[in-house]
């Protein structure tokens, strides 16, 4: 059976050998090649004694040679390959003019001399070299000086070639990661040009190693050259506005060259240029082991900052990086989305050992997630201010509809809105905990679709505080006085939470609520008057769909994640965000020219309709604030929609009364007819008439019940035909809502299944073909109800109607599907029992003034984009101007900057 598919950046089992009639390795090499990390002994927590408790004198736990490896991987030999690593990038123009026969000089004499046999890889040739290693020469030097990469920090057995090693690195970012694959396609290759590799997963083991181990220098080097740059940003900030200057943060990523996933112990010296001394110390004990470090350092508050923090700079210069974030002309100085993915999750260790088993710690230096103790101790926090919330007392009369405080929407339309959502639903399981340990990923992505924080989910629902603990860390890295615009699938049940439980109070008056463009189909009409993005103020055009699209942009990797390490998943994941961002960042320019046009041409097309309309500018304002505070107003008691539930129920009632009156004449024809069976037709009649009569009484009874407003309602609607229609019009138009939104939600889950594998497109297909049987049934409604309003329209023409009268919309054919926010299916003009004293406002009975207000608001929303263009083109000249001053004055102090194998500076 071959081998299942492997990661790119996962961790591979103890290597084979490699041998063979055209190469082999001496045997006295492969013992100290680096291991993979199976076993539970690599675990960096469980295996660990903590260094502040006492000895146990009776056991000494064993530190096995793979994590020797590993330490001396992270402790020695990555801090002492930065700076050669640099060097070669800037003498071989960034490997472009490498030579492999380069020597590193000798500074001891030759001191503890040994040669090795090495196998080196070239993108076309297997060869064996010989390299001469010493004291102050250590075989990962000589070999880096060559222009390879070893497989082992002491006695490597392979190198590969840096250029090799670059380009599977990014072969890797544009397509899924599979080092199982490119090995075999690699040994095939090579074995077409009489390479032999006799040895099986010789070459996949050994390479695996070393794409990791590269993968750590080029993060390593990063950090480096990040630290250099800040240390001159320090001082130029300082040297230009005292006020300016940054906050002095003691993180990891500061007081180290190596990123988290390579922590240093605190004996560990500072790297230098030279390659290590030999340790003549013995190995260090398991207590003396460096710790875990925090994955993500701590922002350096709110109240240090008089502009955003230097990781929201890098996450988006659009957003964070100019002089002048802020400005009173636009509500939101930011504008960030919420969403969760729960189909990025993790399958649960199978190891029976230890269940709790993780792979060795790692973890990016510029990491997007969040730490597991920020997200408990916001978990613990909403749960403190849950249960010492009581709960709300309702009067006695339970009738009643009230706006809530602070929330611009009556009860009654929140917990309609609650009711719609899945998401809003915290219970729902969505991703069993009981198969996957990490449930999926909740995302804070700003408008230009550039991740900003990330939480990895561990529940089994969308809970809250993963993303109040989202809002809080980007809170922490932007000043106090800088405002929010979020824009989330359920914000309405967000912000209702907050203010009830007082969530976040003290950041809550800076946030502006709306939901997404793609899920205000999942809310009620009221809540989408106060919470579309298109009809708030503040958010210009952006439609807060960036996570989806971010999403889409990393599905890729589900299969290879979904059986990866806890650290491993996380690692990788922040390698593609951080390679996303680097693509999307060569073309902002072009974004910023792309959305210009776009609300140029609407705005044009909006001013277009706008002066067709022919209404004056401050009516359409004024119809617009009376929109709103009439269809946001509460509902009017329930006991009146119950006689109106009754008086339906009776009329209802009679309908069935009359068809069964029907069944009773024909019954009774029957009777007479000699051809028919006399005794079961005299059996059919009467239990018929037993059924009307049971029917009659019922009727009677539900009509006895009904007070005298119900009765004259009752009457009234028996005695105006145009009453009758606009009831079962409107009763119509609730059930093409209800299918329609079901049937949204439905085409979501499609359009999110990322996955395919057989049982997701059984699940698929199931999905596609039932709603495709039930599309006939809408397409019926909507038949109906046109049928019905154009009967409406005909009763009013003709003085059939009361007065006042509205002839309701009729749903295009074309119009059915989309759901959009202004669509016919979502108003019910014309349809309500409301009274206007016999003149409705204008809002309500003229088209005209209903088509002005859509453009005002548009034309609104455009000016509002045009204002955030301009100000975020102004902050990406600002971030550039900054950026390369930095860099000119770092090349002038330390000589040619280079980051990684991109130059900064040419």
């Amino acid at each position: 059976m071959p081998d299942p598919p492997q990661s790119v950046f996962s961790s591979s089992p103890a290597p084979a050998p490699l041998c063979g009639p055209v190469l082999s390795a001496p045997s006295v090499h492969r013992s100290s090649s680096l291991p993979g990390w199976p076993s539970s002994e690599l675990s960096w927590s469980s295996s660990f004694s903590d260094p502040q408790e006492p000895p146990t004198p009776t056991k000494v736990t064993k530190i096995s040679d793979a994590r020797k490896q590993w330490i001396k991987w992270t402790t020695e030999i990555i801090p002492s390959l930065l700076k050669p690593y640099l060097r070669l990038l800037r003498v071989t123009d960034s490997l472009r003019n490498l030579h492999h026969d380069q020597e590193v000089p000798c500074t001891c004499g030759r001191t503890q001399c040994r040669n090795l046999t090495v196998t080196c890889l070239y993108f076309d040739a297997l060869k064996e070299e010989s390299i001469i290693t010493c004291q102050c020469s250590t075989a990962p030097h000589v070999l880096l000086a060559r222009g390879f990469f070893p497989c082992s920090p002491v006695a490597p057995s392979l190198a590969v070639d840096l250029k090799l090693l670059e380009f599977a690195r990014l072969q890797f970012m544009h397509l899924v990661p599979n080092t199982t694959g490119w090995c075999e396609a690699m040994e095939s290759f090579l074995s077409g040009l009489l390479f032999k590799l006799t040895t099986r997963n010789s070459l996949r083991r050994r390479f695996s190693t070393c794409l990791r181990w590269y993968h750590t220098l080029r993060d390593s080097t990063e950090v480096h050259v990040q630290n250099s740059l800040d240390a001159v940003r320090q001082q130029l900030l300082a040297a230009n506005d005292p006020a300016m200057s940054l906050p002095q943060v003691t993180t990891s990523r500061t007081s180290s060259p190596l990123p988290p996933s390579s922590p240093l112990p605190p004996s560990s010296p500072l790297p230098s240029s030279s390659p290590p001394q030999a340790a003549s110390s013995p190995p260090p004990s398991a207590s003396s082991l460096p710790r875990d470090r925090e994955p993500f350092p701590e922002g350096p508050g709110p109240e240090a900052l008089n502009r955003p923090s230097e990781y929201l700079r890098r996450r988006c210069p659009l957003c964070f990086g100019g002089k002048v974030c802020n400005t009173h002309e636009i509500s939101a100085d930011f504008i960030v989305s919420l969403d969760a993915c729960f189909t990025q999750k993790r399958n649960k260790n199978n190891n029976a050992h230890d269940p709790s088993y993780r792979d060795t710690h790692r973890a990016h230096h510029d990491t997007c997630f969040l730490s597991e103790e920020e997200l408990h101790d916001m978990e613990k926090m909403v749960a403190e201010l849950r249960a010492g919330k009581p709960s709300a007392t309702h009067s006695t009369n339970e009738t009643d509809d009230s706006v809530e405080p602070g929330m611009q929407l009556p009860t009654s339309v929140l917990n309609d809105c609650n009711s719609s959502f899945k998401a809003a639903d915290e219970k729902r399981e969505k991703a069993s905990t009981v198969f996957f340990a990490d449930t999926g990923i909740m995302a804070l992505i700003c408008r230009h679709d550039r991740l900003l924080f990330a939480a990895n989910m561990t529940h089994a629902g969308e809970r809250q505080h993963y993303a109040l603990a989202l809002l809080l860390k980007l809170f922490s890295h932007i000043p106090s006085h800088m405002t929010v615009g979020l824009l989330y699938d359920i914000a309405c049940q967000l912000k209702r939470s907050m203010l009830k439980f007082g969530f976040l109070n003290k950041f809550f008056p800076r946030i502006i609520f709306a939901v997404s463009v793609f899920h205000a189909y999942g809310h009620q009409w009221a809540c989408q008057v106060i919470y579309h993005p298109r009809k708030c103020e503040g958010f210009g055009l952006s439609d807060g769909e960036g996570c989806e699209r971010f999403w889409s942009s990393i599905k890729k990797l589900i299969p290879t994640l979904r059986v990866s390490g806890y650290h491993q998943r996380l690692f990788t994941l922040d390698l593609y965000t951080k390679h996303l961002e680097h693509n999307s960042l060569l073309h902002l320019g072009f974004w910023l020219a792309r959305r210009w046009a776009k609300c140029q041409s609407m705005k044009a097309l909006s001013q277009d309709a706008l002066n067709d309309s022919g209404i004056p500018l401050y009516t359409l304002r004024e119809q617009w604030a009376l929109q709103k505070s009439t269809q946001t107003a509460p509902v009017p008691r329930q006991s009146k929609n119950k006689g109106a539930q009754a008086v339906a129920a009776i009329m209802a009632l009679d309908a069935t009364i009359a068809s069964e009156r029907e069944e009773v004449s024909r019954l009774q024809v029957s009777t007479n007819d000699a051809t028919a069976d006399v005794v079961a037709a005299f059996d059919a009649l009467r239990s018929t008439r037993a059924y009307l009569n049971g029917l009659i009484a019922r009727r009677d009874r539900q009509f006895a019940a009904l007070g005298v407003a119900e009765s004259a309602s009752l009457i009234r609607l028996k005695q105006s035909k145009f009453l009758q229609q606009r009831m079962n019009a409107l009763a119509l138009k609730h059930r093409m809502r209800d299918k329609l939104r079901q049937r949204k939600f439905e085409n979501e889950r499609l359009e999110r299944a990322y996955r395919r594998t057989v049982n997701e497109s059984k699940h698929k297909k199931h999905i596609a073909g039932s709603m495709q049987r039930r599309e006939p049934t809408v397409q019926k409604l909507s038949q109906k109800y046109n049928e019905l309003c154009r009967s409406m329209a005909h009763l009013i023409a003709t003085g059939q109607a009361p007065q006042g009268a509205v002839v309701p919309e009729i749903i295009p054919p074309g119009g059915l599907w989309k759901l959009d926010v202004d669509d016919t299916i979502w108003q019910d003009i014309g349809l309500d029992e409301d009274d206007y004293n016999g003149q409705p406002p204008l809002w309500l009975c003229d088209d005209k003034v209903r088509a002005g207000i859509r453009s005002m608001l548009d034309l609104d929303r455009c000016i509002e984009e045009e204002k955030s263009l301009y100000r975020e083109r102004v902050g990406l000249q600002d971030w550039l101007v900054e950026e390369w001053t930095v860099v000119r004055v770092a090349s002038q102090q330390t000589g040619k900057v280079y980051f990684c194998s991109v130059p900064i500076l040419c």
